[in-house]
C-alpha cells in the first residue's frame, strides 16, 4: 500500500531513497546463462547493480516477498532532490557535514558509497514535511546512529531508525515529536545493506502517522502529536548521524527524497548475455502507470559480440526482441506530467531460446562399370593375326539422405504482479 500512499496522498508529502546507482556508468558485468530459459528482474538486487546506470530513477524495495524471502524490489522516478555520492566530496550545495563536538569528523565517498564515521553528521539543506523515506544501508553495531527526520540539531524531535543511546547491538524505531519519545526494539541490528522506510503521514488535523519497514515489511507503527513539525513550514531536516564513541561507521548509498519526483526518468541495464548458442527472443513485463499522467518506455538494443550494438527498438508487453543476438540491454524510459505521481516497472522477463541445431548425415556409395569392347583384325603378309579385346564395368548410382531436426526449447517463468503495501 505505500505505493498507494505515493500515488495518493503523498502529494504533500516527501520520499528519501538511498539507492545504489545513480547517473553513473560503471558498466562491465555481463550476466551469463545456461541454454534456453529466461531472465527475471524483479528484487531490489537485480534492479540494484552497480553496472546499470541512472539518471532520474530510483530502486525501491515494495512490500510483498517473492518466494525465497527476498526483496521485491521496482523501478520508480527519482526526486527533484537527488543526493548521489557519486563525486570525490560532499555536495556542499545539498548537505552540511559537521562534527558533533570538537573531534574531526571526515566522511569518505569510495565507488558512489559515503562512510560516515563517528562524530558527527550529514544534515540536508533543506526541510521537508511529511512523506517517506526509502534507503539502503548497513548500520554499525555501535550506539548513536540515526537515519530519518529530524530537528536542526536532532535533539528534540525525530523519526528515525536508531542504534540506540545503549548500543546493545539492536536497531530501534524511534519517534518524538512533541509527546515525549516512542521507541520499540526491532531485534538484532540487519547484517549488510538492507531496505529500509520511514512513512510519515497525516493521521488528523492534531496527530501523525509514523510507519516503519524493513525490506518492505512493516516493522513497527506510532501515533504522534503534530505539533512538533506543524505545518505550513516543513521544518525536518533529514540526517544520517553517527555520534558513538566505538570506531563504527555507517555506510550509505544515496538519498532521495518525493515528491516532487523528477518529470522524467532512464534506467539503462547491465548487458545481458544470453551465452553460448542462445539468443534473446521476447520480453515481457510487470507495471503501474496512470494515462495520461504517467508512463513507460521499455526498449532494448542487442550485438552479436557486446562491442557493436544495433538502434534502441520499443518494445511491446509480451512481444518479440526480434534480432536474434546473444547479447541485450535494455533502456527504461520514465515520465510524468503530476509529479506527485510516478511510474513503476516491478518486474521485467526476457525470454531466450537455442539456436536451432541441425543434424546432417549423409550416406553415399559409389560403384562403377562400363563396358568397351574392342575388336581389331589386321591381316600382313607375314600372316600374323592380331585381336584386342577391352572389358571395363562402371555402375554409378548416388544416395544422400540430409534430414534437418530443429530443437527450440524454451522455459518462461510467470510472476504475478505484487501487492503494494502502506
Amino acid at each position: 500500500m505505500w505505493n498507494q500512499y505515493r500515488n495518493a496522498s503523498l502529494a504533500i508529502g516527501i520520499i528519501i531513497t538511498v539507492v545504489l546507482v545513480a547517473g553513473r556508468d560503471t558498466r562491465g558485468s555481463t550476466v551469463v546463462h545456461a541454454a534456453g530459459g529466461s531472465q527475471t528482474f524483479t528484487t531490489v538486487s537485480e534492479f540494484n547493480q552497480a553496472c546499470a546506470i541512472q539518471n532520474g530513477t530510483m530502486v525501491t524495495a515494495n512490500d510483498a516477498l517473492p518466494t525465497g524471502g527476498v526483496t521485491a524490489g521496482s523501478v520508480d522516478l527519482a526526486g527533484a532532490f537527488v543526493g548521489y555520492f557519486d563525486g570525490a566530496s560532499i555536495n556542499a550545495t545539498l548537505w552540511d557535514s559537521a562534527p558533533w563536538g570538537v573531534n574531526p569528523f571526515n566522511p569518505t565517498i569510495n565507488a558512489g558509497i559515503i562512510t560516515v564515521p563517528p562524530n558527527g553528521r550529514l544534515r540536508s539543506q533543506d526541510t521537508y514535511h511529511y512523506g517517506s523515506i526509502n534507503f539502503i544501508a548497513q548500520f554499525g553495531s555501535a550506539e548513536k546512529q540515526h537515519i530519518g527526520f529530524g530537528n536542526a540539531d536532532l535533539d528534540a524531535n525525530y523519526l528515525i531508525f536508531s542504534t540506540n543511546t545503549v548500543g546493545d547491538g539492536n536497531l530501534y524505531a524511534r519517534v518524538h515529536n512533541s509527546s515525549g519519545e516512542q521507541n520499540a526494539n526491532l531485534g538484532p541490528i540487519p547484517t549488510g545493506y538492507h531496505s529500509y522506510r520511514i512513512t510519515w503521514n497525516p493521521d488528523s488535523i492534531a496527530n501523525d502517522q509514523i510507519l516503519f519497514f524493513i525490506d518492505g515489511s512493516m516493522v513497527k507503527e506510532f501515533g504522534a502529536i503534530s505539533g512538533g513539525f506543524a505545518p505550513p513550514i516543513g521544518n525536518a531536516n533529514i540526517f544520517i548521524s553517527n555520534d558513538s564513541a566505538a570506531a563504527s561507521t555507517i555506510l550509505v548509498d544515496a538519498i532521495d527524497k518525493t515528491p516532487p519526483f523528477a518529470a522524467t526518468g532512464t534506467y539503462q541495464s547491465c548487458t545481458q548475455d544470453a551465452g553460448v548458442g542462445n539468443y534473446w527472443d521476447t520480453a515481457s513485463w510487470v507495471a503501474s502507470t496512470s494515462a495520461p499522467t504517467t508512463a513507460l518506455t521499455i526498449e532494448v538494443r542487442t550485438s552479436s559480440d557486446a562491442t557493436t550494438w544495433g538502434d534502441w527498438a520499443a518494445l511491446s508487453n509480451g512481444g518479440s526482441i526480434g534480432t536474434n543476438q546473444r547479447y541485450l540491454e535494455y533502456r527504461l524510459t520514465l515520465t510524468t506530467s503530476n509529479t506527485a505521481l510516478t511510474p513503476r516497472l516491478d518486474s521485467l522477463t526476457l525470454n531466450y531460446l537455442a539456436t536451432s541445431p541441425t543434424n546432417t548425415p549423409t550416406n553415399t556409395s559409389t560403384a562403377t562399370a562400363t563396358a568397351t569392347a574392342t575388336s581389331t583384325a589386321t591381316a600382313t603378309s607375314t600372316g600374323t593375326i592380331t585381336a584386342t579385346n577391352t572389358a571395363t564395368a562402371t555402375a554409378t548410382p548416388t544416395r544422400t539422405a540430409t534430414p534437418t531436426r530443429t530443437l527450440t526449447p524454451s522455459r518462461i517463468k510467470t510472476y504475478l504482479p505484487r501487492v503494494t503495501g502502506p
